[in-house]
């Protein structure tokens, strides 16, 4: 058994039963023993690293001067192969992934290691310590080997088009310092160079498009760049060419004048008689004396040619025959040329030999081209065979020629299997005609497809192919190279979010967009099969209250609990969905009113006793409520179906909750069920009657404490004058589609505002809230801009605010809104963020200028570790994209402290303003426009 080196391990971690327990397993688990240095604090740590350099630093996260994450950045700052494994006492996503940006090779929280997992955790860092290392030596192999190829240079950039490796001698002789070119912006390289238009060429390498370049550079010589794209990164690779294209120039010279010449050795006078062209091409003076056939071949043949000229002269003296012969010759000038000559032996009637004759054309630059052109068939081959890609040469028949491993282990399919199954061999069986219609194509230019290959373990394996056809130099097709590469997790990703755009994250069900997809197309059926099937909404009855005082995880906990129970209930052919919140329809597409009745009854039932049993006495108040509205005729629309059922919910609810309804156009309960629309006809006759206000809540920069923006909030006007705040009826005005005339209304109304205050020469920055049904909306966005045209103030004043949870819901959707608004030049925020907080990953696909954290994160702060890492997480996060944050509830002044120190930008709650009427703004901005204006000299 092969002897191994202890492992030197240093235990950071102020319990000395925790370094302790940790030396014990890392004593049991690692094979060839393990020395341990322990240390309680930083200091000792830096201390003891310095002297002992170990091969694995277990660190604690808390320890008495200092984070351990920061003793980390410390060490690999030091040294990037430092292996170091981060112990936290609980899980923390953010804490998790700044530790991987740095380079920690693990993240383990204490509850959940033991002994093995310990040792374990080790020996796979110490690997991947090893890995990397090797792969260093790698490319400085390749970097070196690079350096040595004669006229070439090879660059290397990243997605930020930044130089992560330029190597060869090509580089040098364009005047250019390679080692210094690592780590530059591409773009400023070529600015310099007073080459920026070059700078297209990388970027459609990193988009997967090559392309080839030639070009003259400053010390006058020419080169030729051929970009490709090499993974996430793209690579250059360019050759001085002028002596190739001056070796090319001087051939076609040569061929178009024939370059030959002609000679003739007489037998018996040993005199040998040359043409002009040929005494030209030995840099002889065709007007002097002649060398002999011996003075030519110990002066004119190179040594290693000149045995062979002898048997081929030989040759041709003995038996008579015809000769080819490649040979160096040394002209007059010192000069070595490359001859072909052809030999001829003629003999006199007698039979006897009289002379022998022949051409010799100078082949020099041809022989050289012939070398340089292997020499590139050379590189092509390493860079084929090397490519990290699959990469294949094939027929238009459909047979590879030639493939690379990186080909084989993508497919799993050995290289000899491979090439006897040839391209359409492993197409998944749905995608060959589109491959076949792909290659035929190609006779019209490259081809550029996805399609799924068969892998040998029997998966899908998803794949972008990228395919030129190759011609010879008349144009005729020769064959095809291509290179594949595995989009599997992309595609996959692709596939995750199409699910997520109509789907609830939390139960899974359908989302209140994936429902109405398919309440459309039940009812499109209808109209066209007859009536059938009905609608059902439920609604929690006491949700509230229990999200409210068990938390909301709680509450998360119980919308699954009842999702799960609904679905159990319920048949596969029935759709189920989560409208959001603590609502959920059901679509039974072919029971009667009765037969949905039943059903409905059954759905009350369960959730009553799955409430029961949830695990505390609060949610034993949770019951549910039940609309029930059938399809009673062909010409029904989803909207009057999802308007009859909510009402009819609504009449269960005023009926004592814990039952059903059924909706009925006409007859004795009609009443009764308008009498739930109540909200909404108030909200109607308040838009008609301009019984819609807005209050202004100032957003205070913490540091500065000065008003840098307010936050328009809607309300509306009683019947008797008292305000009502909008949790009263925006539900109504959601449910029913008013809201995007409300989102338009406030709209208007602030940019109006901020025109007011633009002419008399001020400003008024606000912000406005939309709705998640206005997203997408293209009259709204249509609105904004041309009210911003008319209203003649700068776009950037307005910032436009969606919530989180509406983001998520349809994160394309909110996306490309975010996008429309920002190119309109308004800012986008993200409001209430941290309400969703397990969507973080979300905020790459969202462009947005402002966080605006959850309030419920803000409010106890003070007394809450876990909202404190929230706003640091949230935070971090912004600030490392760019961005601003504001925190909602601020409503006393320790917290803007708390607040400050976890680098929040922004604040917005009553201790830093109450909304006031948006004319008691307008009326002090115009007041302080006035006084600027006066005072201002004439």
């Amino acid at each position: 058994m092969d002897d191994v080196a202890p492992v030197q391990v240093l235990v950071v971690d102020d319990v000395a039963a925790s370094r302790g327990l940790a030396t014990i397993w890392l004593s049991d688990g690692l094979r060839g023993g393990v020395e341990v240095v322990e240390a309680a604090t930083l200091a000792e740590m830096r201390a003891a690293w310095a002297a002992e350099r170990p091969d694995v630093v277990v660190l604690d996260q808390r320890l008495p001067d200092g984070e351990g994450l920061e003793g980390a950045r410390e060490l690999l700052a030091e040294d990037p192969d430092a292996t170091i494994i981060l112990l936290t006492g609980m899980a923390d996503p953010a804490l998790d992934q700044e530790a991987e940006r740095l380079g920690v090779a693990d993240f383990l929280v204490k509850q959940e290691i033991d002994g093995p997992m310990l040792a374990r955790t080790v020996r796979y860092a110490l690997r991947r310590r090893d890995d990397r290392r090797r792969l260093r030596r790698s490319e400085e192999r390749y970097r070196n080997l690079v350096k040595e190829l004669p006229d070439t240079g090879v660059l290397v950039v990243d997605e930020q088009l930044r130089f992560v490796m330029v190597a060869g001698a090509a580089i040098e002789q364009a005047g250019h310092d390679a080692e210094a070119m690592v780590g530059q912006s591409v773009a400023e390289v070529l600015e310099r160079a007073g080459r920026p238009d070059v700078l297209d060429h990388y970027r459609d390498a990193l988009a997967g498009t090559s392309s080839a370049l030639e070009s003259v550079s400053a010390n006058g010589r020419t080169y030729r760049t051929a970009f490709r794209p090499l993974g996430a990164e793209a690579m250059a690779v360019t050759f001085d060419v002028t002596d190739q294209l001056a070796q090319a120039a001087e051939l076609q010279r040569a061929q178009a004048l024939a370059r030959t010449g002609s000679w003739r050795w007489d037998i018996a006078t040993q005199q040998m008689t040359w043409s002009p062209e040929l005494c030209r091409i030995y840099g002889l003076d065709p007007s002097q004396p002649l060398p002999t056939f011996k003075e030519f071949l110990s002066e004119r043949v190179d040594p290693a040619d000149r045995e062979r000229l002898m048997e081929v002269t030989r040759a041709a003296q003995r038996d008579g025959q015809d000769a080819e012969l490649e040979m160096v010759i040394l002209r007059t000038d010192g000069t070595r040329r490359t001859l072909l000559s052809r030999v001829r032996a003629v003999r006199g009637a007698d039979g006897q030999l009289i002379r022998i004759e022949g051409i010799s054309q100078d082949v020099t630059e041809q022989r050289a081209a012939d070398r340089a052109r292997r020499a590139a068939e050379q590189r092509f081959e390493v860079a084929f065979d090397r490519a990290p890609n699959g990469m294949f040469l094939s027929d238009r028949e459909g047979r590879f020629l030639r493939i690379n491993d990186a080909l084989a282990v993508l497919t799993g399919y050995p290289r000899e299997e491979l090439l006897e199954q040839g391209p359409l061999g492993i197409v998944h069986p749905d995608d060959v005609a589109q491959v076949v219609e792909a290659i035929a194509a190609m006779v019209d230019g490259d081809i550029r497809l996805e399609h799924r290959l068969n892998h040998r373990d029997g998966r899908d394996v998803w794949v972008s192919v990228s395919a030129t056809l190759v011609r010879d130099e008349h144009g005729a097709p020769l064959h095809i190279l291509g290179q594949m590469q595995d989009v599997t997790e992309r595609r996959e990703y692709e596939a995750r979010l199409r699910h997520l755009a109509d789907h609830d994250p939390l139960t899974g069900l359908l989302n209140r967009r994936g429902f109405e997809r398919a309440l459309d197309a039940h009812v499109a059926r209808t109209r066209r099969y007859g009536a059938a099937g009905a609608l059902l909404i439920v609604d929690l009855d006491g949700f509230k209250y229990v999200n409210d005082t068990l938390g909301h995880h709680a509450g998360d906990q119980l919308i699954i609990a009842c999702a799960s129970a609904l679905r159990e209930r319920l048949r596969e052919t029935d759709v189920l969905a989560r409208l959001g919140g603590d609502e959920f329809a059901v679509l039974l597409p072919v029971e009667s009113a009765p037969e949905a009745a039943v059903v409905a009854s059954a759905l009350v039932e369960i959730v009553r006793q799955r409430a029961r049993g949830f695990g505390d006495q609060q949610a034993g108040n949770v019951t549910a409520s039940i609309g029930v509205a059938a399809v009673e005729a062909a010409t029904v629309s989803s909207g009057e179906l999802m308007v009859g059922a909510d009402l009819a919910m609504y009449e269960a609810k005023e009926a004592g909750r814990n039952q059903f309804a059924v909706y009925h156009a006409e007859g004795g309960r009609q009443p009764r069920i308008r009498a739930q629309m109540t909200w909404l006809q108030r909200l109607d006759r308040a838009l008609a009657e301009e019984r819609l206000v807005l209050h202004a809540q100032p957003i205070v920069d913490l540091r500065t404490r000065e008003t840098v923006r307010h936050e328009l909030l809607l309300r509306m006007v009683g019947d008797d004058g008292e305000l009502i705040l909008p949790e009263s009826f925006l539900p109504a005005a959601e449910r029913f589609g008013t809201i995007t005339a409300i989102d338009r209304w406030v709209v208007a109304e602030a940019i109006r505002a901020m025109g007011q205050v633009a002419a008399i020469g001020g400003r008024l920055p606000l912000s406005v809230n939309v709705s998640a049904r206005s997203v997408g909306d293209a009259e709204l966005l249509a609105l904004i801009g041309a009210e911003l045209t008319a209203a003649g103030v700068e776009p950037s004043d307005l910032v436009v605010e969606l919530t989180e949870t509406a983001a998520v819901a349809d994160i394309p959707r909110a996306g490309a809104f975010a996008e429309a608004v920002r190119a309109l030049g308004c800012g986008f925020a993200l409001d209430d963020f941290g309400a969703g907080f397990g969507s973080f990953s979300y905020l790459k696909h969202l462009p947005f200028d402002v966080l605006k954290i959850d309030g419920e994160f803000v409010a106890n702060a003070e007394d809450n570790e876990t909202d404190r890492l929230v706003i640091s997480a949230v935070t971090g996060i912004a600030h490392g994209l760019g961005r601003t944050t504001v925190a909602e509830f601020v409503d006393d002044g320790p917290v803007i402290e708390l607040l400050l120190a976890h680098g929040v930008d922004f604040g917005q709650g009553h201790h830093l303003g109450r909304p006031a009427p948006l004319e008691e703004l307008l009326a002090a901005a115009g007041v302080a426009a006035d006084r600027t204006r006066a005072d201002t000299p004439a």
